[in-house]
């Protein structure tokens, strides 16, 4: 019936605002995660990470200046997309412990 409906929508509401009231942190559950497997053995490689990143933002900067200056020229298809590349570098960075040694650069 639809008061029943309405019950059960009641109910499903309380919990969820529950869930999110009750100071579950969903960004540090998936910041767990993501840093016990960057940290992970297999993945040891990665504390050299910081020595490529002067490089990897110089291509990036020129993909970004080349899709720029494609987008005034006509008659070609171009794209122009900031893809979080500033963002991802500072999060691996974070969770491999590689800000001082980035910063030593």
């Amino acid at each position: 019936s639809t008061l029943q409906a309405a019950v059960n929508l009641d109910t499903v509401l309380l919990n969820q605002s529950k869930k999110f009231s009750e100071g579950s942190d969903y960004f540090k559950l998936l910041e767990g995660v993501f840093r016990d497997e960057l940290n992970n053995e297999k993945n040891k490689h990665l504390q050299n990470f910081h020595s490529i990143i002067p490089p990897l933002t110089l291509s990036f900067v020129e993909h970004m200046i080349a899709n720029k200056d494609g987008l005034t020229k006509k008659g070609k298809e171009c794209s122009f997309c900031d893809d979080g590349f500033s963002l991802g570098v500072m999060f691996i960075l974070k969770f491999l412990d590689l800000n001082t040694k980035f910063d030593g650069l």
